[in-house]
């Protein structure tokens, strides 16, 4: 099927307005990328149909799994289910490997015959259209937090050991230090204020309850940026994250 797939997909009119601002991969190696990026995956190299990377106008980068869902190898009681039902019955491999890779932040388009509609062009455009539509305050605080992840990772933000808080880099400048940054954050440290009022220091961070979702470890609430999330207690070996 993925000819007839790919073949769908370069008649959409989605991809003939965007083309040159898309990406699209066949049999993509989700799973030694993902591995690359984080040391902590556990998780199986898992292999995708398709992976769509589209960069709107806004330098937005959206991320979608393209899968085709074939018969037998997908579904369990395949003798039960219809077109009304059949999203019940995925085996539990396939909704768990989806659940993993939607933790790190990919959107799923699933293809099969119960959902492909009359006109499969029409069907994969509108559904990419739907996906793309999201109100953008909708999933403002995972965005955020991936973008805090994303500002650790190519060092534009790092975290004060001392307050725990996610900032970015130009709140740890010092210019009495040779390489010009410190450990610890200017409010931490006392830089740049002239108050001679004796701060009353933060509480340590304290363990949750919540387990992380990559790892299984503690998860603590941090700060970032952009408002509260829960972090891992093992970051920055572990970067799993959950919404407050």
């Amino acid at each position: 099927m993925e000819p007839e797939v790919i073949n769908w997909f370069y008649q959409t009119k989605f991809w003939k307005q965007h083309k040159d601002s898309i990406e699209f991969i066949p049999q993509f190696d989700i799973g030694k990328y993902l591995k690359q990026l984080d040391r902590t995956y556990t998780h199986p190299e898992y292999k995708v149909d398709f992976l769509l990377i589209y960069t709107d106008e806004r330098h937005r980068e959206h991320k979608i799994i393209i899968e085709y869902d074939g018969f037998r190898e997908h579904f369990k009681d395949v003798d039960e289910i219809n077109e009304f039902n059949y999203e019940d019955y995925y085996t539990d491999a396939h909704v768990y490997r989806q659940k993993v890779l939607e933790s790190y932040g990919y959107k799923f388009l699933r293809i099969n015959k119960f959902n492909v509609g009359d006109n499969p062009v029409s069907t994969i455009d509108e559904r990419i259209g739907r996906l793309l539509k999201n109100p953008e305050n909708a999933n403002s605080l995972l965005a955020n937090i991936h973008e805090t992840i994303e500002g650790l990772q190519n060092g534009e933000m790092k975290e004060c050991p001392k307050c725990k808080e996610v900032k970015p880099l130009k709140d740890f400048k010092d210019s009495s230090l040779i390489r010009g940054y410190g450990r610890f954050c200017k409010d931490c440290k006392g830089i740049g204020t002239h108050r001679t009022v004796t701060s009353i220091p933060k509480p340590a961070p304290e363990l949750t309850n919540l387990t992380c979702p990559r790892c299984n470890s503690k998860m603590i609430l941090r700060r970032g940026k952009f408002g509260r999330f829960y972090g891992c207690s093992r970051f920055p070996y572990c970067r799993g994250t959950r919404q407050v």
